[in-house]
C-alpha cells in the first residue's frame, strides 16, 4: 500500500499493489470504504457527544431559568411590588396623603390653641361681668347660635324689667319676678358660654388625638416604605440572576445550533473522489 498527500490540500492518494489487478482493486475499495466509514463514525461520535452534552446543558439551563423566573414572580407577588421605584409605591403615596392631612390638622390645632389662649385671657378679669364680656368677644363664642339666642333673651328680659320699673317699685311682685327672670337668663347665658367653651376644648383634645394617630400611621407608612426599598433591592438581585440565566440559556441554544450545523458539514467531508481502478 502506498499513501501520498499533497501540500496545502486534504486530498489523499492511495495505491495498492497485488499480483492480481482485480483483487488489488477490490482490496483498495474495501480499504477506502472502511477508512471513510471510520472517519465518519469518529466525527459522528464527537458531534453526538458534543450535542448530547449541549442538550443536557440546555435542559439544565432552561430549568434554572424557569426556576429563577418563578422565584422572581413569587417574590414580586408576595411582597406586593407594583412599582419599580419606592417614590411611586403605595406606601409613598400614603405618606404624601398623611402629610397633607397633618398639615391641615396642624393648622386647625393652631387655631384652637389660639382660641384657648383667648379664653385664658378672658379668665384673667376679676369681675364676672368683665369676664363674660371678654368671653363673648371671642368669635367662636359670641357667634355661637345658642349663645346669640340666650343673649337676645337676656336683653329682652332686661328691657322688660326697665319698662316695668317705670310703673312699679323695686319690691313689687312684678319687679321681683322680672329680676328673677334676668338672673335666670344671665345664668343660662353663662352656662351656654361654658358649653361653647367646652366644645372648643373638646375639639382641641380630639385634634390632639388625631395628630397622635396621624404620627403613628405616618411612622408605620415610613417603615413600610423602608421595607419596600429593601424588597426592591432583593428583587433587583433576582432580576439580575434571571437575566444572567437567560443570557446563558440563549448562548447555549446558539452553540447547540452551531454544533448541529457543524456536525452535518463534518459528516460530508470524507469523500472518495476517484474509485479504485485496476491497472
Amino acid at each position: 500500500i502506498q499513501v501520498t498527500t499533497k501540500r496545502d490540500s486534504w486530498i489523499i492518494s492511495v495505491a495498492l499493489r497485488d499480483e492480481d489487478p482485480e483483487r488489488a482493486r477490490n482490496a483498495l475499495a474495501a480499504l477506502l470504504d472502511a477508512y471513510a466509514a471510520s472517519q465518519t463514525a469518529q466525527k459522528s461520535n464527537r458531534a453526538s457527544g458534543a450535542l448530547s452534552f449541549l442538550s443536557v446543558s440546555v435542559d439544565t439551563s432552561r430549568k434554572g431559568l424557569e426556576e429563577a423566573r418563578r422565584r422572581e414572580q413569587d417574590f414580586r407577588i408576595g411582597k406586593a411590588i407594583i412599582s419599580a421605584t419606592a417614590d411611586t409605591s403605595p406606601a409613598s403615596q400614603r405618606i404624601d396623603l398623611l402629610n397633607r392631612e397633618r398639615a391641615t390638622l396642624d393648622q386647625q390645632l393652631a387655631e384652637t390653641q389660639a382660641l384657648l389662649q383667648q379664653f385664658d385671657e378672658a379668665d384673667k378679669a376679676t369681675e364676672s361681668a368683665d369676664r363674660l364680656k371678654g368671653l363673648l368677644r371671642i368669635e367662636s363664642v359670641g357667634r355661637h347660635p345658642v349663645v346669640v339666642e340666650q343673649q337676645q333673651q337676656l336683653y329682652s328680659a332686661e328691657d322688660n324689667a326697665k319698662a316695668l320699673s317705670q310703673k312699679y317699685g323695686d319690691l313689687h311682685p312684678r319687679m321681683l319676678e322680672a329680676r328673677e327672670l334676668i338672673a335666670a337668663k344671665h345664668q343660662r347665658l353663662l352656662d351656654t358660654v361654658a358649653l361653647a367653651r367646652s366644645g372648643v376644648v373638646g375639639n382641641h383634645q380630639k385634634q390632639q388625638l388625631q395628630q397622635a394617630e396621624l404620627v403613628k400611621r405616618t411612622r408605620a407608612a415610613e417603615q413600610e416604605m423602608n421595607e419596600y426599598r429593601t424588597n426592591l433591592a432583593s428583587l433587583q438581585a433576582l432580576e439580575s440572576e434571571t437575566k444572567s440565566r437567560e443570557e446563558m440559556f440563549n448562548r447555549l441554544l446558539t452553540r447547540m445550533g452551531e454544533e448541529e450545523v457543524s456536525s452535518r458539514q463534518d459528516a460530508k467531508q470524507v469523500v472518495i473522489m476517484d474509485p479504485p481502478k485496476a491497472n
